[in-house]
């Protein structure tokens, strides 16, 4: 549509139609493309589409998923975009050979969050893998925990919003 937009069109359509795209293109790469785990000896880098967070192993009082992963530092409690769980009948179709080996017991109900089968449930696996792993073998590592805010993601997002509303209401 873009490109139908462009070489077909006035120059007005042509940047409209390149600043709707480069919005919704934008918007879509920061929610559905950009959060993932990061997990490593020393701790977890979690990316959500606003904010970067590194945490080490140390620093982390609770690992947990509800509704995503959820990991507890300093009392704040930061989920990950990129691990949701599925839908509350998921872990009904659960069968006690598909928990096994997992450190989880099947008594006839787990939390869809932590079903193996959801992407919450296998990253809350690995991460207290490594969690465990750390605190066994290596507990006396510090890395730096970091917050870091997406500027250019909010600053490009931000420019296709104004760019739009400016296009909108000037015609040339």
């Amino acid at each position: 549509m873009v490109i139908q937009s462009v070489l077909i069109g006035t120059l007005h359509q042509g940047l409209t139609a390149i600043s709707w795209g480069v919005l919704v293109g934008m918007g879509i790469y920061l929610v559905m493309h950009r959060p993932k785990i990061i997990l490593f000896d020393e701790g977890i880098t979690i990316v959500n589409p606003l904010h970067t967070f590194t945490i080490g192993w140390n620093k982390v009082e609770n690992l947990g998923a509800k509704y995503t992963l959820a990991i507890t530092v300093d009392n704040r409690t930061i989920n990950a975009w990129a691990a949701p769980a599925s839908g509350r009948y998921s872990s009904r179709a659960l069968h006690a050979s598909d928990v096994k080996g997992l450190g989880i017991e099947h008594n006839g109900s787990v939390a869809a969050a932590h079903s193996p089968r959801s992407d919450s449930g296998a990253a809350i696996y690995r991460a207290r893998m490594r969690y465990e792993n750390f605190l066994t073998l290596s507990g006396n590592t510090d890395i730096a925990t970091s917050i870091a805010f997406n500027r250019s993601g909010i600053a490009t997002i931000g420019f296709a919003a104004l760019s739009c509303i400016i296009l909108y209401i000037y015609h040339f």
